[in-house]
């Protein structure tokens, strides 16, 4: 006997997805964005954004490998500037 999960479903289709992001979004000028290219907000050292809301455009395709990295990124710098005592 084959198992179902219940429904409804619709059909997927091209651009059925949304992936949100770029409300804190990053940029080396804080008159355009929030966060500085290390993922950190401009005026707080030690406060890092780090999912895709800091993208500056929508991501096409799965946008969770690239939030990772830059989390993993945004993570070591603040590790690396709290071990020398920078912030």
């Amino acid at each position: 006997m084959k198992a179902s999960v219940p429904g409804p479903f619709h059909d997927v289709h091209p651009g059925s997805s949304v992936h949100y992001g770029g409300s804190v979004r990053m940029h080396s000028d804080p008159e355009f964005g929030v966060l500085d290219g290390w993922n950190r907000v401009h005026d707080v050292a030690n406060v890092a954004v780090v999912d895709s809301s800091s993208f500056t455009t929508g991501a096409e395709k799965n946008p969770t490998l690239t939030a990772m990295a830059l989390a993993l990124r945004a993570a070591e710098r603040l590790a690396d500037d709290l071990g020398r005592g920078a912030i």
